[in-house]
């Protein structure tokens, strides 16, 4: 394992004067971790599958000192690492920081890591910045504490409580919050396994059918597909649906209008997604894979399958600049990248669960639906291309045999 906490603390002391603090950081680091167990080798079982249900939607400071909800602003869907920490802790905690700081770089895309504060009576916003700083934290990284009531219910939502601080376990939770798929994991496992983990979880899909039209979607916690089916209508009357999506308006690549119902999901597979056109992180990754689902699907794209790229930046991605960016993919018909008036794009983002605030907090999920027998998936976009492959088929093959009853299963 690398320390990145020590080498810091060992580079902080410059020049030929203090080379007596290197060596009394270096004798300390050497005793505070002679006793500890150490981490556990790359090819080690290191995490148990537990059911952790919803991600409690708490209020805490992150280390910025701004007020942020656990499970809506910090997040989400995104694959999630989260230890728990104290900025006193003179054993276990550094060696956690430092494991921490080298996960950071091997992170699936769009992968997040949160500590915890079990003290946060002592550990502000600027004492858990300035701790974090010592194992390179970035922006992937957040740092929560908050009042301590709140603390202590959320550490004993997720099972990690303890009264004496100091007898905190060595414990990461790796998750993959869209498909509520949780792992219990050693706190000083090898940063190769835990990523390993989190790779696995990337790959894992959750489904839910709907078949009745007193089952009509609604918003609902994240975490959850937001999505329902359309059962067939009677006549004169709406699919289930089409009245939750609504035909609002939107415009593809070729300034050509469309409507989000009738033209684009109504008897059709859809996958979606959305990104910005200025993006340089995740959404080029996440577009190149759009473009292998695009080859597998092969002639399908169009009659049975619509890709949909939702902008969330529509007041710059216009139709001429998607249009430049679509055939940076060789986008065919059927792969549309759409925009729109911001009112309508938000809109649509919202009803399809894309909608955040900031459009660099943009999701790297698709979504795969079957309109006509009601079969939804999530899958994080960071999983490989070939598992996401075999998702989008497997709902596109769906005949609908497995609805039955008007009730909804999941999986």
């Amino acid at each position: 394992m690398k320390n990145r906490d020590h080498r810091s603390l060992l580079s902080s002391a410059s020049g030929p004067c203090q080379w007596w603090f290197r060596v009394a950081v270096l004798c300390w680091v050497l005793c505070s971790l002679s006793w500890l167990p150490q981490p556990l080798a790359a090819d080690e079982p290191t995490a148990e599958t537990f059911d952790l249900g919803t991600l409690p939607d708490v209020r805490l400071l992150n280390q910025e000192g701004e007020s942020v909800r656990l499970r809506s602003d910090v997040i989400d869907d995104h694959l999630v690492a989260i230890n728990f920490i104290f900025t006193r802790c003179a054993t276990i905690c550094s060696p956690m920081g430092a494991i921490f700081g080298e996960l950071q770089g091997r992170m699936p895309e769009g992968g997040r890591l949160v500590s915890i504060s079990v003290d946060p009576t002592y550990d502000t916003p600027e004492r858990l910045k300035a701790w974090s700083a010592r194992f390179g934290a970035d922006h992937r990284w957040t740092l929560l504490t908050g009042e301590k009531k709140e603390i202590d219910t959320l550490l004993k939502r997720l099972g990690v409580f303890t009264p004496v601080i100091e007898e905190h376990a060595p414990v990461i939770l790796l998750g993959n919050p869209a498909t509520q798929n949780w792992r219990r994991a050693y706190g000083l496992a090898a940063p190769a396994v835990l990523a390993q983990e989190l790779e696995e979880l990337a790959s894992t899909t959750r489904q839910v059918r709907f078949s009745s039209p007193a089952r009509r979607p609604r918003p609902q916690p994240q975490g959850t597909i937001r999505l329902a089916a359309s059962p067939a209508a009677q006549p004169n009357e709406k699919p289930a649906l089409q009245d939750y999506l609504t035909d609002v308006r939107l415009m593809n690549q070729y300034g050509e209008p469309m409507r989000l119902f009738s033209d684009l999901v109504q008897g059709k597979t859809v996958v979606v997604n959305s990104f910005f056109g200025t993006c340089k992180e995740a959404c080029p990754t996440i577009n190149h894979k759009m473009a292998q689902i695009q080859a597998a699907l092969g002639n399908r794209l169009g009659s049975e399958v619509h890709l949909l790229s939702i902008t969330v930046d529509p007041e710059h991605d216009t139709p001429a600049r998607l249009r430049t960016l679509s055939e940076g993919y060789e986008a065919r018909k059927g792969w549309y990248f759409l925009t729109g008036s911001k009112e309508n794009v938000d809109f649509a983002l919202s009803r399809l669960g894309y909608f955040v605030d900031a459009k660099e907090s943009h999701k790297n999920v698709f979504t795969i639906g079957n309109e006509r027998t009601g079969l939804w998936k999530k899958a994080l976009g960071v999983g490989s291309a070939e598992t996401l492959i075999e998702t989008v088929l497997s709902v596109v093959n769906d005949r609908g045999e497995q609805a039955s009853g008007g009730r909804a299963s999941s999986r």
